[in-house]
């Protein structure tokens, strides 16, 4: 039987070898060819390309709900890359892997041999979604860190994704954060501002923050897209659920975690901030854990 720290060995190898493979364009005669500034791939997943940047990550000493790992300096990305506009669907998953593992659905049953915490089972939480005629659209959770590299794994393995020349991975904490700035000319905590209501996230609408008026709480993952997009047309940076990225998070000399950004259905607006970074052990399995997929380009010189 595996347990919840069991992995894929064939999903993390994979995942090693993406960060070194671009996506290369075929050459058809048109040199210099740009990237397009959005991706459609076979499984329905729609991408935005991020363009380069400097920006500063991290937060000021003053921001409410900061931590002291948070220190704010200025990281310049230096290749575009492709991001999801969504975090990772339940049917989008399930396409790939198999198997659908959200608490949120009424069909879910897991991954074969995995233990689930009792509170946390494949659909544990269908009352919660009952009245919903399909789950599919639903951010995908209960994800390890492991199995999200195994699909990113599995998704670049596909006929039509290789054909293509497309290698996805997790993204890194820097392009993470930097995505969900949306490119803010200046500081703020929010890509939505300096505050967050439950009107404009999916999370803890009662603990909203910034003096945001108190707003609803849906107590549940949502259908992604419901809220509006930042400026580089990614939704859902905010709240609806912790999203894994690539790095390690050391945490008092133990480097054996893994970096979880952007907060939850189940959290207060200060853990929905840009700069808010979290750790779990690669293998937890939580009814607020996903992730969205990255996918980078070589840079191409001008047309």
């Amino acid at each position: 039987m595996l347990t919840r720290t069991a992995f894929s060995l064939v999903g993390l190898l994979g995942y090693l070898a993406v960060p070194s493979v671009a996506l290369v364009f075929p050459s058809d005669g048109s040199k210099g060819r740009r990237p397009p500034s959005k991706i459609d791939n076979s499984i329905g997943m729609k991408l935005v390309l991020i363009p380069p940047g400097k920006y500063l990550i991290g937060s000021p000493q003053d921001e409410k709900g900061r931590r002291k790992d948070e220190e704010q300096h200025e990281v310049q990305i230096t290749r575009a890359f492709y991001l999801g506009i969504h975090e990772v669907t339940q049917r989008q998953f399930k396409e790939v892997m198999g198997f659908n593992p959200s608490y949120f659905s009424a069909q879910a049953s897991g991954r074969q041999g995995v233990v689930y915490e009792d509170w946390s089972k494949p659909g544990g939480g269908r009352d919660k979604v009952k009245d919903l005629d399909s789950t599919g659209d639903l951010s995908v959770e209960n994800v390890s860190w492991y199995e999200a590299v195994e699909f990113c794994e599995r998704l670049s393995a596909l006929p039509a994704e290789r054909s293509a020349g497309r290698a996805y991975r997790l993204p890194s904490e820097t392009e993470w954060e930097y995505a969900c700035r949306g490119g803010a000319a200046s500081y703020q905590v929010f890509h939505y501002g300096n505050s967050l209501s439950g009107q404009q996230a999916n999370f803890r609408g009662t603990m909203p923050y910034g003096g945001a008026a108190k707003g609803p709480w849906l107590e549940r993952t949502c259908k992604v897209g419901t809220y509006k997009p930042n400026a580089f047309g990614l939704f859902d940076m905010h709240g609806n659920v912790w999203e894994w990225c690539s790095d390690r998070f050391e945490y008092e000399g133990d480097r054996g975690f893994r970096v979880r950004r952007g907060g939850s259905w189940g959290d207060s607006g200060d853990h929905c901030r840009s700069a808010s970074r979290l750790r779990r052990v690669p293998g937890d399995l939580r009814w607020n854990l996903g992730f969205r997929a990255a996918l980078v380009t070589r840079p191409v010189g001008p047309e």
